[in-house]
């Protein structure tokens, strides 16, 4: 089963399928593209129902009037029909950049981009760079967030890699622990719950 929220669409580029919601901003300001890090759909940009938009870097950007533009990559999630274990940076850099050019194109918008990565997505800077020259797209620049608050985490913590029944890490065995310590963290320094633990594990 597909959870998709309403605004949100799969995309097809470079022959691979990207979750991805579009805000509407001024026509005359550059587009802002966002790449998730590792693990996490475009999602963690925007949040959920219910959520406090706030919370999220969409909301601000966007009311500077920029349009937004989050993109993800093909994971294994509900969203996703399947995984693609073949699937490489370079393809990861086409694919947004193709995608990128549809909404471009759809909503008369300038050829002029911003892109921000989230964390590991830093590594898709320069194959989103050569995918974008070749389609005639200017990358005015590339910004790299790192938004996890630093934790009293042990030097001698071994992370216990598993795979799914899929063959991918399983994140549940080696990851979601930390991952949630992070989000727990973030929501002690705002005095209030960002991401509630149930909607994490669903959502992104």
């Amino acid at each position: 089963m597909r959870l998709i929220y309403e605004n949100e669409e799969i995309r097809i580029g470079n022959g691979f399928p990207s979750l991805v919601r579009f805000f509407q901003g001024n026509s005359t300001k550059p587009l802002v593209v966002f790449f998730p890090g590792w693990a996490h759909l475009g999602r963690i940009s925007y949040g959920f129902p219910g959520c406090n938009k706030e919370h999220f870097i969409a909301q601000w950007i966007n009311q500077k009037g920029y349009s937004f533009l989050a993109t993800s990559y093909p994971l294994d999630h509900a969203v996703y029909d399947r995984v693609y274990p073949e699937f490489t940076l370079t393809d990861w850099g086409e694919m947004a950049a193709e995608i990128v050019n549809q909404v471009i194109v759809e909503n008369q918008l300038r050829k002029d981009v911003i892109g921000i990565s989230w964390s590991a997505a830093g590594q898709v800077i320069r194959p989103f760079n050569v995918a974008c020259k070749s389609l005639g797209i200017n990358v005015l620049f590339h910004l790299g967030l790192e938004t996890s608050p630093a934790l009293l985490i042990p030097s001698d913590r071994i992370i216990g890699m598993k795979k799914t029944e899929k063959g991918t890490v399983s994140l549940k065995d080696s990851h979601y622990n930390l991952f949630w310590k992070e989000i727990a963290e973030q929501s002690q320094l705002n005095g209030e719950e960002v991401i509630p633990k149930e909607n994490y594990l669903m959502t992104f």
